[in-house]
């Protein structure tokens, strides 16, 4: 029986947890000879599905819950006890003698290496970042990353700033892209209807572009077209993002066009009628929503070195335009309004492109790399 400690960054409804929780199903599914453990740093509305997927189920927020009265120490005793308790939930979990463990983004990494530390585990790192966040997250990257064994990157792009930028020995690194599933697929149809609805997703913040979202908004809808246009975007957002977000729509003129929905739990039936999705972000390599509104048939427009999704573009299926340029989003955009025959053709070519980005087919793909160990 080999054992297997996945540390979990967080458990919110997002790309990087999903595919954690796809993969520990998939595992527990079709690998009886693992027993599979997890370690939470931040729950999340997934935490429920994680707790009953796994043996052992061990969270942070557990620690911070042992002394009753610690936030009422000043704050040089509450970083010594937090110190001690970290130390010691350490020291448990290193006698487990875990075969594997595996940090899941690299916000996982300075735990991970501690539990590496003098024991026989090998370190496996799932890196869904570029080099911009691990900058800003994890600046010592360069020297943690001396401790682990295997890199999975989600994407070429991921996989060459790994080595170009950050000394990574190239064959210590495994490219293995992301997958998600979609329940009912339908056949896609021609759009008859006389408004065309472009859509984007994700967490509102600068990686996901959501200003330039709003630029190409406000230049696709000052140009006539022969239909109505409606820009969708879902996704968590703040209270004051939200607030700064309705504010400038409202001062361009946009309110009644673009339209932020939140965080939805079945973002699907909204992404099923959206005509072509928009990916605004600087940094995504290799965004979920896109494998799954590529299964539902729609066209994708994204930015040329910003994400993985290019790599699968260069089959058709979509445009990747240059980094920001504003203007040749916007182009391509008013080129599928003006063209619907070219919405329905790519829409086929994405659902035929993205077929293969699914637990079944990439699941054994990570759990092989896993198997070989050195």
């Amino acid at each position: 029986m080999k054992k297997i400690l996945f540390i979990s960054h967080q458990n919110s409804l997002s790309g990087a947890p999903l595919i954690l929780l796809y993969f520990i199903q998939w595992l527990r599914k079709n690998c009886s000879n693992y027993q599979i453990d997890l370690l939470v740093l931040s729950e999340g509305k997934l935490s429920g599905d994680f707790k009953k997927s796994v043996k052992n189920y061990y969270s942070i927020n557990d620690l911070k819950n042992k002394l009753i009265f610690q936030n009422q120490y000043p704050s040089f005793l509450k970083v010594k006890i937090d110190n001690l308790l970290n130390s010691l939930f350490i020291r448990k979990l290193k006698k487990e003698n875990y075969d594997i463990i595996y940090g899941n983004t690299i916000v996982t990494l300075p735990i991970a290496s501690k539990l590496k530390e003098n024991s026989k585990s090998e370190l496996v790192l799932h890196v869904h970042e570029l080099s911009t966040v691990i900058n800003l997250l994890l600046p010592n990257f360069k020297k943690l990353k001396n401790s682990v064994d295997k890199f999975i990157a989600v994407s070429d792009l991921v996989k060459n700033e790994l080595s170009e930028k950050w000394d990574v020995e190239a064959h210590k690194v495994k490219r293995i892209y992301e997958f998600s599933k979609v329940e009912g697929i339908e056949q896609i149809k021609k759009n008859d209807t006389e408004e065309f609805v472009i859509c984007g997703c994700g967490h509102v913040d600068w990686r996901k572009g959501i200003d330039l979202f709003i630029q190409v908004a406000n230049y696709v809808i000052s140009t006539n077209t022969n239909k109505k246009v409606k820009f969708i975007w879902i996704g968590k957002v703040s209270l004051n993002d939200k607030l700064v977000i309705e504010a400038d729509l409202q001062k361009m003129g946009l309110f009644d066009f673009v339209d932020f929905i939140g965080e939805i739990l079945n973002p699907h039936e909204y992404l099923k009628k959206c005509d072509v999705f928009l990916l605004t972000s600087r940094e995504d390599p290799f965004p979920l929503v896109c494998i799954e509104v590529g299964l539902l048939g729609k066209p994708i427009i994204c930015f040329d070195k910003a994400t993985g999704i290019s790599e699968i573009l260069v089959r058709g299926g979509g445009f990747v335009v240059p980094y920001l340029q504003i203007d040749k989003m916007v182009e391509k955009v008013r080129y599928y309004i003006e063209n619907p025959e070219l919405v329905y053709k790519d829409g086929l070519l994405n659902q035929q492109n993205f077929s293969n980005f699914t637990p079944d087919l990439i699941c054994p793909q990570i759990f092989d790399f896993l198997e070989t160990f050195e």
